[in-house]
């Protein structure tokens, strides 16, 4: 399995705040590519400029027919003679472009004959977004999805290959550099593809080769672009090729439109009272849909108060509705059944004791009792009752299945938290959805009878966490890994006022869940939410009356987030994602340094200079 540093920074122009509306959007591009990149950027600057407030700078490190290896063997060939310059009519070598400006993305892509080959990619790909960061680590690395050829293209008939084949392959091939590595994509090719099934008798490849894009495909091509640089709608845009007739632009407009309209995700949380106090899924909606202003988001949770991922498999059958759509109405039938068989049993089933006492660490004359209680079993029950009054067809499914820990993040992949993922994650894959892994800090977040804190708290918890996520991630292949105890740490680190759960309840308080939306959007786009208007988390379990209403602690239920503290959490949740994806690089060693609070990076460490004692990261 291939793995990546990665370091996404924010591109806060991208996402601004509306209360930022007025002032100019500039966004500075350099493209790694080839023929393909310079056909995107024909029309690009036009396209941009017709929109008022909108600006682009760009450069291009692009040579004819140049595959990611080409460019990896350029840099190889530069660091060993400095003359190799083949870029910008061989005045340029790759690093001097990239200190050339402070770029806010970089794109890159494989060439057109090998763009359905996802072998090729690698280990170019990877020497290059190293090489990217070490020289611009300031800059957002984003892919640039090429398209498959015109249907009569001569290539396609050498290679006996159809263009539905083609796409499909680069597709494949795309969307697995974007999801192992976590890159967005520039999705020219789907847009091509789409416009072609929907307006045939529009042409988007040249008419000498068939492959590269004539001028529809430029404008095509460049307002894609627009849309995914800047985050705004193509039917802003004004510019009219004087070469392309106002028919064709409109329907070209209409695809990318549509392109940028289609963002809509379901997302499935599995957890506890860790997701739905403050209601966490609506606090990641809201968040998600600020950010990406034409993206629907729509939550649901499945929760039992207490309960890890071996209760929700193994007695309330929460996979049936990652199934919902595909599953038999008997087997939702039998499994409705067996959970109403719980109410039944005299003591709970040996597993049940096994995990409450070797995994949660409780004492045996200490296991929950009763061990399945009435409202959950209910809850269970009702819960697949209604999905089998539900037709199948309309039952929802599943972009994204979130997958909570709780006091079961042992350092075990056969065993708590790690195994019942695993589970979850050969459902949900069957079922084409993604897995989010969400870890909370019940034993990282201090309350207020502990505060301020001079160091962090349990440090060694959260090396144990980081360490099963990094495993859990390079087998499973999450969409994202929402690391609370990481960045909680990196809060208390050197000390902090800040407190994140309630004294007179062990939760989460308002603080730890604007925190952790914050962080859902961070590991999942790869971008800071600073700057967002988001502020606001409602406590759900309250004491008083409307509008007073309390949380447990007996201060207002809702807390409206403003100023330094705002701007540091949202921070803060940004370093946090961060940090992980420079945990998951295979080629580095990292120590834990109580005396430093921080993780270090060192070849050895006895290369340290710092005494004291180290935990050991070797991912």
């Amino acid at each position: 399995m291939r793995k990546l540093l990665l370091q996404t920074i924010l591109i806060s122009l991208f996402m601004i705040s509306s209360a930022f509306a007025d002032e100019t959007k500039t966004v500075k591009v350099l493209t790694i590519g080839n023929s393909f990149a310079n056909n995107s950027l024909v029309y690009l600057t036009e396209i941009v400029e017709s929109v008022p407030g909108h600006e682009i700078v760009s450069r291009r490190a692009n040579l004819p027919g140049a595959s990611l290896q080409e460019h990896a063997d350029n840099i190889k060939a530069f660091e060993d003679d400095p003359t190799i310059t083949p870029y910008g009519n061989n005045n340029f070598s790759l690093k001097e472009l990239l200190l050339v400006n402070e770029w806010d993305v970089i794109t890159i892509q494989q060439v057109s004959s090998l763009s359905f080959d996802e072998e090729s990619f690698y280990p170019y790909v990877d020497e290059i977004v190293t090489y990217i960061q070490e020289h611009a680590p300031q800059a957002e690395v984003v892919i640039h999805q090429t398209w498959a050829y015109a249907p009569d293209s001569q290539r396609l008939q050498n290679w006996d290959m159809t263009q539905d084949e083609m796409h499909s392959g680069l597709t494949e091939a795309y969307n697995a550099l974007s999801h192992h590595f976590q890159l967005r994509q520039i999705k020219s090719g789907e847009a091509f593809y789409r416009s072609f099934e929907a307006h045939p008798e529009i042409d988007l490849w040249h008419e000498t080769d068939r492959f590269h894009a004539n001028l529809n495909g430029s404008y095509l091509a460049g307002l894609i672009w627009f849309s995914e640089l800047f985050g705004t709608s193509p039917a802003e845009v004004t510019f009219i090729p004087d070469e392309i007739d106002p028919e064709t632009v409109e329907k070209l407009q209409q695809i990318a439109l549509d392109d940028m309209q289609d963002k809509e995700i379901s997302i499935l949380f599995i957890g506890n009272s860790f997701t739905f106090r403050h209601e966490l899924p609506d606090l990641v909606k809201e968040v998600f849909e600020e950010g990406q202003p034409v993206m629907t988001v729509n939550v649901k949770r499945i929760t039992y108060g207490g309960r890890s991922l071996f209760d929700h498999y193994t007695y309330y059958y929460s996979k049936t509705f990652i199934e919902g759509p595909t599953i038999a109405d008997a087997t939702i039938e039998d499994r409705r059944d067996a959970i109403a068989a719980l109410r039944d049993l005299e003591e709970p089933p040996e597993e049940f004791a096994d995990f409450w006492i070797n995994i949660r660490g409780r004492e045996e004359d200490n296991l929950p009792d009763p061990a399945f209680p009435n409202h959950m079993i209910n809850s269970a029950e009702n819960a697949h009752q209604d999905l089998l009054d539900t037709n199948s067809a309309d039952r929802p499914h599943w972009d994204y299945i979130v997958l909570q820990s709780w006091q079961d993040d042992v350092a075990d992949l056969d065993a708590g938290y790690a195994k019942y993922a695993r589970l979850f994650a050969e459902i949900a894959e069957q079922q084409g959805s993604e897995i989010i892994l969400y870890f909370t800090a019940p034993t990282i977040q201090n309350h207020p009878a502990i505060s301020p804190l001079s160091e962090p708290s349990n440090p060694e918890d959260v090396e144990r966490t980081v360490k099963l996520a990094i495993d859990l991630v390079r087998e499973l292949q999450p969409r994202a890994v929402v690391h609370v105890p990481l960045a909680i740490n990196r809060i208390q680190q050197g000390g902090t006022n800040l407190t994140f759960r309630y004294d007179n309840d062990f939760h989460p308080n308002q603080r730890t869940s604007f925190l952790t939306a914050n962080l859902f959007y961070a590991a999942f786009f790869g971008e800071s939410t600073e700057g967002f208007s988001f502020n606001t988390v409602t406590e759900t379990k309250t004491d008083g009356e409307l509008p007073n209403l309390l949380d447990p602690d007996g201060n207002p239920a809702t807390v409206v987030f403003e100023g330094e503290e705002k701007s540091y959490l949202q921070q803060m949740a940004f370093d946090a994602s961060i940090t992980f994806n420079q945990l998951l690089s295979e080629e580095t060693a990292w120590f834990w340094s109580k005396t430093w609070g921080n993780w270090v990076f060192a070849p050895e460490q006895g290369s340290l200079e710092q005494g004291d004692w180290f935990y050991v990261l070797r991912p």
